[in-house]
């Protein structure tokens, strides 16, 4: 996928940062940002009603400080299926995820990695 339409789950406004500016500088759009749980899940209604169209999302493992690693990551993915969203998740985390929320994975929030696998997307 040459031009993606991408949103970030992150709760680290640095790492969202660096990682939108990386994934414009490459001509990919960031259209959708998410900080919080709340934040995340009108991203997602706002796709389910076709408000936001988005190819990608980039998906970290913990977004609430009490939360336990990847359990944000679960209910956020689980959300996503019940919206019947389309949109390929990449596993956006310094640790590794459970499988079942991701479609794939890159280590320690390898920006550069995860372009690879959006170059690697049908259109």
């Amino acid at each position: 996928m040459e031009r993606a339409k991408i949103a970030i789950i992150e709760d680290d406004e640095r790492i969202r940062t660096i990682a939108k500016t990386i994934l414009e500088r490459e001509d990919h759009t960031v259209v959708a940002e998410a900080a919080t749980l709340d934040q995340a899940f009108e991203v997602v209604d706002s796709v389910a009603t076709g408000d936001l169209a988005v190819d990608v999302v980039f998906l970290d493992g913990k977004i609430r400080k009490e939360a336990a690693l990847g359990e944000d990551a679960g209910i956020i993915s689980r959300y996503m299926r019940d919206k019947q969203l389309s949109a390929h998740v990449i596993g956006f985390s310094m640790s590794e995820l459970p499988e079942d929320v991701y479609d794939t994975y890159v280590k320690n929030k390898d920006v550069i990695q995860a372009l690879d696998i959006i170059k690697q997307l049908p259109e």
